[in-house]
């Protein structure tokens, strides 16, 4: 039995071209791409995740900006002496800010990130958080966020965020003190106004019983109800036909 010849590629039997299928499908069937991921209208760039999923490393931040504050802080501890170091771990602990770079606690930031040694970088911890006049335990989520937030906009600018008691203190220099500001306040918004939702007082839904609401009014639907079954009897209560 002869072998049937197969016509040129694009080509199927009724003599016209082959209708080709859309791009994404046409990579999907080459193996191209291991999942087929349809291009929607308007799809201009990757929708941004929201930072304060499970996913996050710090809640309430962006990975990037947690990556950021890490690497900064890392690298301003491996050259800090001093006071000042013991003042820089003491902050670590307040931001958790190991986090940043998928570590498990002080321990391992300690000895295997910095090469310091444990007893010794504890005692200047506990030092550092005497003198910046706070206990040495980890700040709310939401301070966190605040913190870091800021500090990742001023990494680029030789700004920088520490504390003092109850006080957040930002530091940036004068020569680029508007756009160091400026970017600050475009970090932070988010947050506030994710406060402002979360704080304020929502009104209790009105619940229409009986054709009346719970402030005593008559409901619209029902009244135009009433007006049709008062039509149909053949008026009003009370009017009479002769």
């Amino acid at each position: 039995m002869a072998a049937r010849k197969k016509g040129p590629p694009g080509v199927r039997r009724g003599g016209g071209p082959r209708r080709r299928l859309p791009e994404d499908l046409e990579e999907f069937a080459r193996s191209d791409e291991k999942r087929f991921r349809p291009k929607r209208k308007g799809d201009r760039r990757p929708r941004l995740k929201d930072p304060r999923r499970a996913g996050a490393l710090i809640p309430g931040v962006a990975n990037r900006d947690a990556r950021r504050v890490y690497d900064a802080r890392a690298s301003a501890l491996q050259k800090a002496e001093g006071d000042l170091r013991g003042d820089l771990l003491a902050e670590a602990v307040f931001l958790q800010v190991w986090r940043g770079f998928s570590i498990t606690g002080f321990d391992a930031f300690v000895e295997d990130a910095l090469g310091l040694s444990l007893p010794g970088a504890r005692e200047e911890a506990e030092a550092g958080a005497a003198r910046l006049e706070r206990p040495l335990e980890a700040l709310s989520d939401r301070l966190i966020a605040t913190w870091i937030r800021a500090e990742s906009a001023l990494v680029e600018t030789g700004g920088r965020v520490t504390c003092r008691g109850e006080h957040l203190h930002i530091c940036v220099p004068f020569e680029r003190s508007l756009e160091s500001l400026q970017e600050v306040n475009r970090r932070i918004y988010p947050l506030l106004r994710d406060h402002e939702e979360e704080s304020r007082p929502r009104e209790p839904r009105r619940r229409v019983v009986s054709g009346r609401r719970e402030d005593g009014r008559e409901g619209r639907r029902d009244d135009r109800r009433e007006g049709r079954d008062d039509r149909r009897d053949g008026g009003a209560e009370g009017d009479d036909k002769d």
